[in-house]
């Protein structure tokens, strides 16, 4: 895919994951300028305003207008909230697999992490205790971890396994994640099941929607639900053959002022 000359990417990866996820989009090349924080290492309770910080001063010599934030999986929760803050510094809006507010619909059932989001409403205290698990798993045992993670994924996904950058990236996913920073990720998939739809309201600039026909992760009702939500101009391509990570290699970047394809 030809990435775009000169577009300024603010990318606000998964859960579990890390910066490393950005490696995966076949769209962001050196053409790209790609700023990507790792969205787990704010000092705060109150995870967005540690975003909202890293995101003004990572970001504060670019022009107004000139920034698409883009959000895979958990993170367009992320990406919707800076574009809804900083309606003026957002450009465009791409949101790739991502995992709509459970307010919108009935989700959670047809989601291959219910039962992680399930402890996180029911029983935080349990999802400490797992966080704290599979930590150790991923310090001794990352490759079982990985199997375990994509063991009911279809074709897609398990082409993805053998990769060896696939391997990294979602190590070091793990890694920040679950070893590094566990309370920090408790207090992000406890913020994600908290009803954050309205900032959807606050969003006035172009959305890009990528999503998988196949994806058990983030179910594409997902993206119809955003594309029902928002009220200004949205584009959902979707892609009949990919899952949840195999999304990301069919992204491209449309310009900041061109019209979706």
């Amino acid at each position: 895919m030809t990435a775009v000359t000169n577009e300024v990417v603010y990318f606000c990866h998964g859960m579990p994951g890390s910066e490393h996820d950005a490696r995966l989009i076949k769209a962001v090349d050196d053409r790209v300028r790609l700023i990507a924080p790792n969205l787990l290492t704010g000092s705060s309770l109150d995870p967005m305003h540690d975003l909202l910080t890293s995101f003004d001063e990572s970001t504060r010599e670019i022009a107004d207008g000139q920034i698409n934030v883009v959000g895979f999986s958990i993170g367009a929760m992320v990406a919707i909230k800076i574009a809804a803050a900083r309606p003026k510094r957002v450009g465009r809006l791409t949101l790739i697999s991502p995992a709509a507010p459970l307010a919108l619909g009935d989700f959670l059932p047809e989601m291959a992490g219910k039962p992680v989001f399930d402890l996180a409403i029911k029983r935080p205290r349990a999802l400490r205790a797992l966080t704290f698990v599979q930590g150790l798993m991923s310090a001794v045992a990352p490759g079982f971890l990985i199997k375990q993670l994509f063991a009911k994924c279809g074709a897609a996904e398990k082409k993805l396994i053998d990769d060896t950058t696939f391997q990294e990236v979602i190590r070091h996913g793990f890694a920040n994640s679950v070893r590094r920073h566990p309370a920090a990720y408790v207090r992000f998939i406890r913020s994600y099941v908290e009803d954050w739809s309205p900032a959807l309201s606050n969003i006035r600039c172009p959305v890009d929607l990528w999503h998988g026909e196949k994806d058990t992760w983030s179910p594409i009702a997902m993206s119809h639900g955003l594309r029902d939500a928002l009220a200004g101009p949205v584009h959902l391509n979707s892609i009949p053959t990919t899952e949840h990570y195999s999304t990301l290699a069919e992204v491209t970047l449309t310009p900041i002022g061109e019209k979706a394809a």
